[in-house]
């Protein structure tokens, strides 16, 4: 049986590998337990080219976000030197909402991402800045706030040299997606929510909408229009999967969010991106390869 720890060290190494642009053997990502590994193999050059030159162009509208998180640290760094709270905090918020609309490429920059937005640690990055910038009468966090503009000024430099190819895009589509799914279902406990709650463990719906905003635009830039030229259902399946996903985080906060159906929603468009993997034509893994 393979384990959750182990599966996910898989999926990460097949996301990063795909990021970069690398071949990933169908028999790893199958191991892996996810239906993107159906980007591996070859489909037709001219396609491929069309694809990649949407993924270009994608890369480039990424980087308008990341070039504002960028901004926004260097802004909340300066606040902070100037113990100006009120613009420190204003400045964290939009760092943070660019930063998530990014999250479909964080994965190819795990070693970046860990100190940008850790999934487990409240110790650095933008949660370490505002577990002292939100609480009254704390420190201002000047040197976790410096910390963090060090990395993402780095994570700006190394996105710059890097190349996107469309399916280390789809790959992120697929898995943020099915980690939102996970987090949905799992990573909250929404019994335990109290009326008018806005943020759990650093998450705000806020952030969610963010993402799903950055993953929308991820796909209609590069996959929307030719998915739709292959097959109108598949693409039009996306489109409302999209659209029901942000109606129901179109809410306060998150006691007044249906829990299940964003579950569930998230789930439907990580198997429909898998699908539009197919429709592309990308090579489906061998089922030999398999493991559970």
């Amino acid at each position: 049986m393979v384990t959750a720890r182990w599966r996910r060290g898989r999926i990460l190494a097949a996301s990063v590998l795909l990021l970069a642009g690398a071949a990933v053997s169908p028999e790893m990502a199958s191991a892996a337990g996810i239906q993107l590994a159906d980007v591996t193999g070859e489909i037709d050059p001219a396609l491929q080219d069309r694809l990649d030159q949407a993924a270009a162009a994608y890369k480039q509208l990424a980087a308008a976000d990341i070039a504002t998180a960028v901004a926004g640290t260097d802004k909340m760094v300066a606040a902070l030197q100037g113990n100006d709270l009120q613009t420190a905090r204003q400045a964290w918020v939009e760092v943070r909402a660019a930063y998530e609309r990014c999250k479909v490429l964080t994965v190819k920059f795990p070693y970046l991402a860990s100190g940008i937005d850790p999934k487990q640690s409240s110790s650095v990055g933008l949660r370490a800045v505002a577990a002292k910038l939100f609480t009254p009468g704390v420190p201002p966090p000047l040197p976790e706030a410096e910390a963090l503009s060090d990395k993402l000024h780095t994570f700006q430099r190394v996105y710059a040299g890097a190349t996107v190819y469309a399916r280390g895009v789809i790959a992120g589509l697929g898995i943020r997606a099915r980690q939102l799914t996970e987090w949905t279902g799992k990573g909250v406990a929404w019994d335990q929510v109290a009326a008018g709650q806005t943020s759990i463990n650093g998450i705000s719906v806020g952030d969610l909408r963010e993402e799903l905003q950055g993953m929308e635009l991820a796909w209609n830039t590069v996959f929307a229009a030719i998915v739709t030229e292959k097959d109108k259902g598949v693409a039009d399946r996306i489109a409302h999967e999209f659209a029901d996903l942000k109606a129901l985080l179109g809410v306060a906060s998150f006691d007044l969010m249906d829990s299940r159906a964003l579950e569930a929603g998230f789930q439907a468009l990580a198997d429909s991106v898998a699908d539009a993997v197919r429709v592309i034509g990308w090579r489906p893994p061998r089922p030999e390869g398999s493991e559970d």
